[in-house]
């Protein structure tokens, strides 16, 4: 897959409730249909960890074009550029590809436990995403302050990639998914001092 498209993706800069970037349309209509087909077809071989409260069900990313980029230095100097800093992948979680659906419980306001600074990339594929099905990432100003009223929602709308600071103050939760199923690739990217 051609990274030459990051140059020129829709990035938008947020700041309420706190720092993050939503890029919609990211990867170009062609690729993302391709994308979308294959890896929403993936319903079983999904791993959960034993002691996992959110009962995450995850697998390492299955295809190798879309990996490629993810875990290219081409996308690391993308997220460095957009994020005014240096990253490196967390080799701890790599690219992951996670469904949430019906069965899975929402995940309640948290921040991402991370021994470094870091940078979360969530990249939604699930098509039809509507307010009435669930799975919105839910961005909190703080851990006391979690009311949907002082919160910003993101639905995860098919194609967006949304990139947050994984740290103690980005308090989030996503809520539960109802009657679909919801897919993300995830990364986590350390960022360096």
């Amino acid at each position: 897959m051609n990274s030459d498209f990051l140059n020129s993706v829709q990035i938008a800069h947020q700041t309420i409730p706190w720092n993050h970037i939503i890029i919609d349309d990211f990867l170009p209509s062609v690729e993302f249909a391709e994308v979308q087909k294959q890896l929403c077809a993936i319903k079983t071989g999904y791993l959960k960890l034993e002691d996992d409260i959110f009962a995450l069900n995850y697998m390492f990313l299955p295809h190798l074009n879309l990996a490629k980029l993810f875990l290219s230095d081409e996308f690391a100097n993308f997220l460095g550029t957009i994020t005014n800093t240096q990253v490196s992948i967390n080799e701890k979680n790599l690219v992951q590809l996670r469904l949430m659906n019906s069965e899975s419980p929402g995940l309640p306001p948290h921040t991402d436990d991370s021994d470094t600074n870091s940078l979360a990339v969530l990249y939604y594929l699930s098509p039809n995403s509507t307010e009435d099905r669930g799975g919105d990432l839910i961005l909190h100003p703080d851990e006391f302050n979690t009311a949907l009223d002082k919160s910003t929602v993101v639905r995860p709308k098919a194609n967006r990639l949304v990139i947050f600071s994984a740290n103690e103050k980005n308090w989030h939760s996503v809520s539960k998914v109802e009657n679909w199923n919801r897919f993300t690739i995830t990364s986590q990217w350390t960022i360096e001092s």
